[in-house]
This record gives structure tokens, sequence and C-alpha cells, in this order.
């Protein structure tokens, strides 16, 4: 198995910053996309991820996967950091940001927002990660 991303042109993107990808499975198969904005407004050293996995697909650990590429794409860009909002109530989402938390060995989320929505992790990109 292997996940790779492609990087998708979408014309109805309104943000120059946001880079989309689709997530293919053995090169071929789209299981699901993900995104990350490193607008340099937000910060020099910092950008947000996200995901979408195909129902169908989910299970696998392909979001895990994608997010380390994005981690790598973001280094590669210079970025010290990736910020994830992840909703409380999607499981699913929380499990891969604490296991990608322990895998970059950052803090535990920094904060929550005031109505306790969200979780946000601060993630750090381990230096090994810059090709």
């Amino acid at each position: 198995m292997s996940i790779t991303l492609r990087k998708k042109v979408n014309p109805t993107m309104d943000c120059l910053f946001i880079s989309q990808y689709d997530i293919l499975l053995n090169h071929e198969k789209t299981v699901g996309y993900c995104w990350l904005n490193l607008n340099p407004t937000l910060s020099q050293k910092s950008g947000n991820l996200g995901y979408y996995i195909d129902p169908s697909h989910r299970g696998f650990s392909y979001s895990l996967f994608a997010s380390l590429e994005l981690f790598k794409i973001a280094a590669q860009a210079g970025r010290k950091s990736l910020t994830i909002y992840c909703r409380k109530d999607n499981a699913a989402s929380l499990h891969i940001c604490y296991h990608l938390q322990q895998l970059t060995h950052s803090p535990a989320p920094t904060c929550q927002d005031n109505l306790f929505i969200f979780e946000i992790f601060l993630l750090t990109i381990p230096e090994n990660m810059v090709e």
C-alpha cells in the first residue's frame, strides 16, 4: 500500500495560499483529499491542514499518512509547525490528531475555543521531515 498526494487544481477556491491534494491509494485510486494552508498572513512559521476521507475508505489511517505528507510539504516551505482545529465530537479525527501529537513530540492541545467545540493542536514539524 502506498499513499501519495496529487496536487489538485480547484478553480472555485478563492484563497491562493491553499493547496488541495487528492489522496491516492497505490498511485491511482482516489480515497479522499486534503489541503494545506501556508498563507503568509497566518505566520511565516506556521500553517494549517485538513482532510476528508471517503466514508467507504475510512478506518485505514489514510488521513494520518496524508497529514504526514503535508507535514513534509510544509517543512520544505520553511514552516515550523501546523495547526489543526478538530471538532471534539469527531472521534476519528481526534484520534489522528493525538497520534500526530505523539509522532511529532508536540505538547497537548494548546487551547480550546470559547464554546468548547474544537480542540486546537499546534504540532511541531520534526526537523527530520525536511528533505
